[in-house]
Order: structure tokens, then C-alpha cells, then sequence
């Protein structure tokens, strides 16, 4: 994450949508020589090379979200600070996440409290850590509180929300 990038995350973002949907596109009309990795029909990994451009499509969609949240943490001041040196987050600095979540990613907890009425302010937070990256080490650090907490915590946080993952969970968002 060393340097600047000179786009931003919505300029970023849309270029690579337009790129990684134009390459899907070729490889579903089948007009680009390039695919012969392309399974015919029936034989991709659902039974046709549709679903088998779909699964392709998920793993772009993470690997440009995975590329937005990098290019995000390195312009953000605050978001750099703490994924160096985790330390424990003030209230001023849980405004700001909450406004560059808001920004970014159009979630604000408001709207995640309205989806599901059973979380807590603790719950929000421990969601805006997992989106922006931080570990289970590096949650505690910023919550002031263990790990073994963060973990529990976690595991409580899924069953609020009907999820087996809070990375699925942060992909429907």
C-alpha cells in the first residue's frame, strides 16, 4: 500500500467495472479466440459456461472491491494510522469511519439498525472494522477490549444477522 494512487475510489471503481464487464461480456458471446479455457455447455462447474461466467464474475467483484478498500486505506489518513499502529478508536474517530463507510460503500448504521433491529452500537462497529480490513488482533487494539471478545462477539454478531460468514454477509451490502 506504499504510494498514492491518483484515482480515487469511485474513479477506480467504475474503471475497472467497465473493464471486468467487457471481458465477461466477450467470454459469454464467445467471439474472443482467447477463451479456450472456457468450458463448452455442461461442462463448466454448475453445468454451463453461464454459471461459470457468473463464478467469474464474483471472484472480479472481490478482487475490485478487495483493490477499492486497498486504494481507500492508503488515501485515508485515519484508516493508514490505525491499520499500522491499531490503537484504541476515540468517539470523533468512529464519526469518521462511519462517514467514509457512508461514502464509500452508501451503508450507514442507521440503515444497518433499521435492517436488523437486534444489533447493538458494538455490533455496527465490530461490522465497519470487518468492512475496512482489520483483523481479529487488530479489532481488539481498536475496541479496547480481547480477543477472545472480538471472537465472540463475532459469533454473536451471526447469528443477529442469519450468516454463516460476516465477509458473505459484507458482500451483499
Amino acid at each position: 500500500m506504499e504510494g498514492n494512487c491518483p484515482l480515487n475510489i469511485r474513479e477506480a471503481s467504475a474503471i475497472l467495472g467497465r473493464s471486468f464487464r467487457a471481458f465477461l461480456l466477450e467470454l459469454r458471446a464467445g467471439t474472443d479466440e482467447r477463451i479456450g479455457f472456457v468450458p463448452q455447455k455442461g461442462a463448466g462447474p454448475r453445468g454451463s459456461v453461464d454459471s461459470y461466467v457468473d463464478k467469474g464474475m464474483d471472484t472480479v467483484r472481490k478482487h475490485a472491491q478487495l483493490l477499492m478498500l486497498n486504494t481507500l486505506i492508503s488515501q485515508n489518513r485515519l484508516l493508514q494510522e490505525l491499520h499500522k499502529r491499531p490503537r484504541y478508536i476515540l468517539d470523533n474517530e468512529w464519526t469518521e469511519l462511519e462517514r467514509v463507510l457512508r461514502n464509500t460503500f452508501e451503508i450507514t448504521p442507521q440503515a444497518l439498525k433499521k435492517q436488523f433491529p437486534a444489533l447493538t452500537p458494538g455490533d455496527i462497529r465490530l461490522i465497519l472494522l470487518s468492512r475496512f480490513q482489520f483483523s481479529v488482533a487488530e479489532s481488539a487494539a481498536l475496541l479496547g477490549i480481547s480477543p477472545t471478545s472480538v471472537t465472540k462477539a463475532r459469533q454473536r454478531l451471526k447469528g443477529k444477522i442469519g450468516t454463516e460468514s460476516i465477509e458473505s454477509f459484507l458482500d451483499t451490502l
